[in-house]
């Protein structure tokens, strides 16, 4: 099933290509001629590497970086728009219809992942960079929806635990699982252990002793 967000994918080709760059990959980069083909090679590369994933996250995570490429092009408008009336129109003739906002339950699962991922290559400067793109988008009134109670919720888990103290990978990762845990609490979704979150995300078993 084609789960790409950007409604003219199939009319025009995506600024930039098809491309995807994944934390857990070190900078490897990924440039298929469809976004299925992307996705697809996206997931076989993880899990080549051991890292778990669903085909879910990883369309989610795809239509987060295809849609910041055509929000910097500066003609977001001629991607986002649905289908073409007719073949013959031109596409500045079409009438634009804007795509479905996403909401929390679209972007949520791979803004967690990547931030569980990021220790496992770490660097200061991208996982701090991570946090405040989570600010960005969970804020009402940015390129998505939001969402004011997971917003305030998350600026207070930052203010009460602040991130730029940070200065290792297994804190880093026990930043993130306790984040994700108080956001889980006021979800009143259930809580992960440590052994449950390091299997998953694939943290050495040392850092549990740190």
């Amino acid at each position: 099933m084609n789960k790409c967000l950007i409604a003219r994918s199939d009319t025009y080709g995506i600024p930039g290509g098809w491309r995807l760059t994944h934390p857990a990959l070190g900078g490897q980069t990924i440039l298929e001629r469809s976004p299925e083909h992307a996705v697809a090679a996206l997931e076989a590369m993880l899990r080549v590497n051991n890292f778990a994933t669903t085909r879910d996250d990883l369309w989610a995570y795809a239509n987060g970086v295809w849609g910041r490429a055509v929000i910097a092009s500066g003609e977001a408008d001629r991607w986002m728009g649905g289908p073409l009336p007719d073949d013959t129109l031109a596409a500045a003739e079409a009438p634009a219809f804007m795509r479905r906002l996403l909401n929390p339950k679209d972007y949520g699962g791979v803004l967690w992942g990547t931030l569980h991922l990021l220790p496992l290559v770490w660097t200061k400067d991208a996982w701090m960079a991570h946090i405040a793109l989570m600010t960005r988008i969970i804020e009402p009134g940015g390129y998505e929806q939001g969402c004011p109670i997971c917003a305030a919720h998350w600026k207070s888990f930052l203010s009460t635990t602040p991130p730029e103290f940070i200065s290792s990978a297994s804190a880093a990762a026990d930043w993130s699982l306790r984040a994700h845990n108080s956001a889980s609490s006021h979800a009143g979704h259930p809580q992960w252990t440590w052994r449950e979150a390091a299997e998953k995300w694939g943290w050495p078993g040392e850092w549990e002793a740190e």
